[in-house]
């Protein structure tokens, strides 16, 4: 036990934490990347379209484990500690990746091959949910400007990472220097590592605990006069005399544990805080699709529309994961010094009006240099987009008891109802139309709907403090 505590005592809060979510992207992202390839051991008697299609459906489970993920472990974090909930988080996707990598095929047991990877990937995605919202909450929770877009350009590195890694695995795949079936090891390798920093935190958290309570009584005892003037020991032993000491008052989670302690009052915090729930929901959205078009869509529409081959697009990816990396590390400071809704605002316009010429070009077969060049215009305003959106919740949540929950369910909703079923949605228009617009002009409308989001709620405020919402004098 000494020799772990040892180990843990080496790492701070935000480094397991940086590497809890190094692990969870990789797990999440390696299904990404590894969903085409595998697809026919789960939909062997579709075309290789509609296997994309439907591999990458599975992901829709999301829309209703990502909610309850969000729901029961930003309740956990809220109520009890955001720390010990992101155990849980981590441990329940480790499980899940383990899972992954003994997944039975189609052929060795029929539909329930199906019914296995929809389970596996709920779990997952219900976890993943919890992980991604808390921490990204957690590395700009009462943090200056500065450390707050440091650590959320940190963390983006820690996704682009993730994704690198699940990238070359994939890209050996294809290219047969690993066998298919290798593609097991991938889940399982990141599941005992899930496991072993799930490990860390708990030691870690246990550690944090036990010097919480010494400090605690050192606090107790600093309240007791001098020894001289010491109460009787029925004074002291008397639960009134200890009222008025800060240190045994209940914590402000309390509070937030009481309003959910049934269905009703769920629902309505829910409904007390919808407009921010709304608000992250969209943002969330939008932030999953911009770095999910370039970085995983792309990499299989476009040896469908185009005669570029699915090897080279992930080569490809590779170097632009880290171009992306790079960027995210040059832009953090600068982007600091503005306001973050209007970095926000710029880079959602860009990407608008930017997303419906790119497609109409992949539609006329262009060479790889310019699918890469195309690719790098989405993946720089994606980060521009993307880094300011962490700080920009804490803003909207400052003072709010409850802005786990708020965080995790927005979050939550964005990334299950908006984000990961995005790309079934835009192969399944791609597949009913033949058409390289139709995807474009999804995407462009959900973009165009988080404009709005961030602009509308300013508008009103606007429009309210003129008093335009009075009736004129007649």
């Amino acid at each position: 036990m000494s020799k772990i505590i040892a180990i843990q005592s080496k790492f701070s809060d935000i480094n397991t934490l940086f590497m809890g979510s190094l692990i969870d992207h990789i797990t999440a992202y390696f299904y990404a990347f590894v969903a085409p390839i595998i697809a026919p051991l789960f939909f062997p008697n579709y075309d290789f379209a509609l296997q994309a299609t439907l591999i990458y459906a599975v992901l829709a489970s999301s829309i209703i484990t990502k909610p309850l993920g969000a729901m029961l472990f930003g309740y956990f974090a809220a109520y009890k500690n955001p720390k010990i909930a992101l155990v849980w988080t981590l441990l329940g996707s480790a499980i899940a990746a383990i899972l992954f990598s003994v997944l039975p095929t189609q052929q060795q047991v029929g539909s329930f091959a199906i019914v296995g990877l929809v389970f596996t990937q709920a779990l997952h995605s219900m976890c993943t949910s919890g992980e991604s919202a808390i921490a990204k909450l957690y590395t700009v929770d009462q943090k200056s400007k500065h450390d707050a877009f440091k650590n959320s350009a940190i963390y983006d590195v820690i996704t682009i990472l993730g994704t690198v890694c699940a990238s070359i695995m994939v890209s050996l795949i294809v290219a047969g220097v690993i066998p298919l079936s290798t593609w097991r090891v991938g889940f399982l390798l990141n599941g005992i590592m899930g496991l072993i920093i799930a490990g860390l935190r708990f030691f870690q958290y246990i550690n944090q605990h036990n010097n919480l309570k010494h400090t605690n009584i050192n606090a107790i005892t600093a309240k007791i006069p001098e020894f001289s003037k010491l109460p009787s020991i029925s004074t002291v032993l008397d639960p009134e005399s200890f009222k008025n000491l800060n240190i045994l008052k209940k914590p402000q989670t309390y509070d937030f544990f009481k309003k959910i302690s049934n269905f009703s009052t769920l629902i309505k915090l829910i409904l007390t805080n919808k407009i921010s729930i709304l608000q992250i929901m969209v943002i969330y959205g939008v932030w999953y699709i911009a770095y999910s078009i370039p970085f995983v869509f792309l990499n299989t529409f476009i040896p469908m529309v185009t005669k570029i081959k699915l090897l080279p697009m992930l080569v490809n990816n590779n170097f632009l994961l880290i171009i992306d990396a790079i960027i995210a590390l040059i832009v953090w400071r600068k982007l600091s010094e503005f306001n973050t809704k209007q970095i926000i605002l710029l880079a959602s316009t860009v990407l608008l009006v930017s997303i419906l010429p790119i497609f109409i070009i992949l539609q006329y077969n262009p060479s790889i240099f310019i699918v890469t060049c195309l690719k790098l215009w989405l993946i720089f305003w994606g980060v521009i987009f993307a880094c300011p959106v962490k700080f920009w919740c804490e803003e909207l949540l400052t003072n709010l008891p409850e802005k786990y929950f708020v965080m995790a369910l927005g979050s939550a909703l964005g990334n299950g109802l908006i984000g990961k079923t995005s790309m079934g949605i835009c192969f399944y228009l791609w597949h009913k139309t033949n058409n390289a617009i139709m995807p474009a002009l999804y995407v462009s409308g959900i973009i165009a709907i988080s404009i709005s989001t961030v602009v509308l709620p300013s508008f009103l405020r606007y429009l309210e403090n003129h008093n335009m919402f009075k009736n004129p004098v007649a």
